[in-house]
């Protein structure tokens, strides 16, 4: 075990025994190592000043909501934004929003690769990101095709251009619907050299910065005509919940509709699980089923979100 992983470990048996009153019996069963280990991470916090008369976390405040999630769905990083019941949901949406902008400001670096899914939220955060003098040459590049025809725009171009624009780099597009009207169509479009090189730089993205979509008569593509009736009725045959770079899923995170899925452009999933830093930000109702499904699949590893939101994820399993 690594220095730095051991370290997070002894913060996190402190919190739970110190902070939040767990037994170290409990402890040990939760984190599937035996009671004497956790006696000697006790001790060691206490050497190494971790465990004074209250638990000191060095590198981050974390809430016991944030720890409890974190720890439930093996995440690298929780940032969960309080709902009070009196909040403006315009208000918690710039909250969620502001939150994410933060913690980008804090990871992004000179020559990476940033990939991201379409729509309101991830246009808002590429919004809010404020002009660096210090980084540069960032790729900007979708996770999945678009869509042409709908009244409310779904900002691909815009949020490609943000990006580049605020970390001194290069916006790239794809020039291609979401949803295809057969595989034949796809298999020739990744046939061609240079549209399998653009289609391709996704997987190669450092960060991948993702919602997932709603699922019902709201989704943008059943909204934008790329999916009919026929389709839905098979999608929701399946347990369909929502969508994760247009590949519908169910509460598990499973794809729903092969047939579907084959003529769809997007990042393949196993592709989009092996980016190191998966970012999602999902807040409301309508998505905390989908939200679920890519959260039990290990579709995330950093999640910014609101109270009420995860609660609802909570309540689900």
């Amino acid at each position: 075990m690594r220095v730095s992983d051991k370290n997070k470990l002894m913060v996190d048996v402190s919190k739970m025994y110190y902070c939040y009153g767990m037994s170290q019996k409990k402890i040990a069963e939760d984190l599937g190592i035996s009671r004497g280990y956790v006696c000697q991470l006790m001790e060691q916090a206490r050497k190494v000043g971790i465990v004074e008369i209250k638990v000191n976390d060095l590198t981050t405040e974390e809430t016991a909501l944030e720890f409890r999630v974190r720890k439930l769905f093996a995440l690298e990083k929780v940032k969960i934004v309080p709902t009070p019941h009196y909040v403006d949901p315009k208000l918690l949406a710039d909250e969620v929003v502001n939150e994410s902008c933060k913690y980008l400001d804090s990871i992004i670096e000179s020559n990476m690769v940033i990939a991201f899914s379409w729509g309101w939220t991830i246009f808002q955060i590429s919004s809010k990101m404020v002009k660096h003098t210090d980084v540069k040459n960032v790729t900007s590049i979708p996770l999945c095709g678009g869509t042409s025809n709908l009244k409310k725009k779904i900002y691909v171009s815009e949020i490609s251009t943000n990006i580049a624009e605020a970390y001194n780099g290069t916006p790239l597009f794809i020039p291609l619907p979401a949803v295809l009207q057969t595989a034949q169509i796809k298999e020739a479009i990744y046939g061609d050299a240079n549209m399998n090189d653009i289609l391709n730089k996704s997987k190669s993205a450092d960060i991948a910065l993702f919602t997932v979509g709603s699922f019902g008569e709201q989704n943008i593509l059943f909204r934008g005509g790329y999916i009919d009736d026929e389709t839905m009725k098979r999608l929701i045959k399946h347990n369909a919940v929502g969508d994760l770079c247009a590949h519908f899923i169910n509460e598990y995170g499973e794809i729903c509709d092969t047939e579907l899925d084959d003529r769809t452009i997007s990042i393949d999933l196993k592709q989009f699980k092996d980016i190191k830093n998966k970012i999602c930000i999902a807040t409301g109702t309508q998505k905390v089923k989908a939200l679920l499904g890519v959260l039990r699949k290990k579709y995330v590893d950093v999640l910014i979100t609101d109270e009420e939101t995860i609660q609802n994820v909570i309540k689900l399993i």
